[in-house]
């Protein structure tokens, strides 16, 4: 890093931001039919939030054409991701205000360390050529490619047209912005849209893979300490699933713990305010000496089930699990570091109630499993519910039985929920 660089008007972090997207809107980039099971749309209209839960969960950042008025705005072969390089606390006092003002634009983002967007191939945008360059390619529907001797084509997903003075001012230097170009084949992709309209599902996009880049110390903002809590349950998620390490989310920063956003034009203030943030990832990791003693209470009052259930009743075959809705609780968090939860690819945390008999049927099962999150509920405050699969014990398997638990928006992301 060169020198002089510890200033309020830069910044070693990139920004992604989400705004509210209308898929009826000739600005709308496209998006998948099927978002997955827990990833609820509702209409077409879809928050800022659930768009940042989406990437969240999917682990991966759509790469778009920047589409307005129905035309893309970004000119070569490659769909870009976009960035700020913005300071943390301009971009929450720059957010605010224009989405405030109706503008397209949300504090809802994901931070990024710059030097590994840079290694990952991200570059900043070249504002404007030389005045002496022919006449761009107007928009259209197709690829916007410009001649190779004005810019040649690799880099060409880096342009913004810029013209600060004359009849029609275009000013955009403002966004600070960088891309990361998806370098694939968009062969298939572009098929896809062709005979079906709309992509089917999430992993059918060009996007930008966080796995490939092994990122640490990412951060997310939100707007309340209500949805940290939402954001902290989609992180820990991936984390107690496998799907990464513990080290690539370090913060969760809401609007709400931030009295004035003058106060992070210091860089020190920024650093302070993460370090004091609303969700620290990693203390969810530190040790609990009530781990052991938790334990040995759920395992009780399942046997205490076990023992009052009587005779076993015939039925069909199957596996039922008491589901625990909150990856935060110190009740989840014990039996999981005990090795007694399984996280399935929906994300249900699931504990099998191993000392009830094998020989009981289903339905006896279900009930047992009911009773027993009567008992949980009562004792350590935590949602929970059932979950059964019919002739097997996989926790992936189709549910025969379950309670869906709408409501809750820790498991579920739901576009109109605010």
């Amino acid at each position: 890093m060169g020198l002089n660089t510890e200033r309020f008007d830069l910044s070693k972090k990139l920004i992604h931001f989400f705004r509210l997207v209308d898929q009826e809107s000739k600005n709308s980039v496209i998006l998948p039919e099927d978002f997955g099971f827990a990833n609820v749309s509702e209409d077409t209209k879809l928050s800022a939030l659930f768009l940042l839960r989406c990437a969240i969960r999917f682990d991966r950042l759509l790469a778009t054409w920047s589409i307005r008025g129905g035309k893309r705005t970004i000119y070569g072969e490659s769909p870009v991701v976009c960035f700020s390089e913005m300071p943390i606390g301009a971009f929450l006092e720059s957010s605010t205000s224009r989405e405030q003002l109706g503008q397209a634009m949300s504090p809802y983002a994901i931070v990024f360390p710059k030097g590994e967007l840079y290694t990952g191939g991200a570059r900043p945008v070249i504002y404007g050529l030389d005045a002496q360059t022919p006449a761009l390619p107007k928009a259209m529907t197709g690829l916007r490619v410009l001649p190779e001797a004005t810019l040649p084509k690799r880099e060409q997903f880096r342009y913004v047209t810029y013209s600060p003075v004359g009849q029609h001012q275009v000013d955009w230097t403002h966004e600070r912005e960088w891309r990361w170009p998806f370098r694939q084949s968009i062969e298939r992709y572009e098929e896809m849209l062709e005979q079906d309209g709309i992509p089917g599902d999430f992993h059918e996009m060009p996007a930008m893979e966080f796995a490939a880049f092994e990122f640490n110390g990412l951060g997310v903002i939100v707007k309340s300490s209500s949805e940290a809590m939402r954001v902290a349950n989609d992180v820990l998620t991936l984390i107690d699933r496998g799907d990464i390490a513990a080290s690539q989310y370090s913060f969760v920063l809401a609007l709400d713990s931030i009295k004035d956003f003058t106060d992070l034009r210091d860089p020190k203030a920024v650093r302070a305010k993460i370090s004091g943030s609303v969700l620290n990832i990693h203390d969810y990791f530190l040790p609990d000496s009530t781990s052991n003693a938790t334990c040995d209470r759920f395992w009780h009052l399942t046997r205490q089930i076990e023992e009052a259930a009587g005779p076993s009743e015939y039925g069909a075959p199957g596996c039922c699990w008491v589901w625990l809705l909150d990856p935060t609780h110190r009740l989840t968090h014990a039996l999981l570091s005990a090795g007694d939860v399984t996280v399935s690819k929906d994300g249900r945390y699931l504990v099998k109630p191993h000392p009830f008999r094998d020989d009981r049927g289903w339905d006896q099962r279900e009930k047992m499993v009911k009773d027993l999150c009567s008992l949980i509920r009562a004792e350590f405050e935590v949602e929970c519910s059932y979950f059964f699969v019919l002739n097997s014990d996989n926790p992936d398997g189709v549910p025969f039985y379950c309670d869906d638990m709408l409501h809750n928006n820790l498991f579920y992301n739901i576009s109109n929920t605010t």
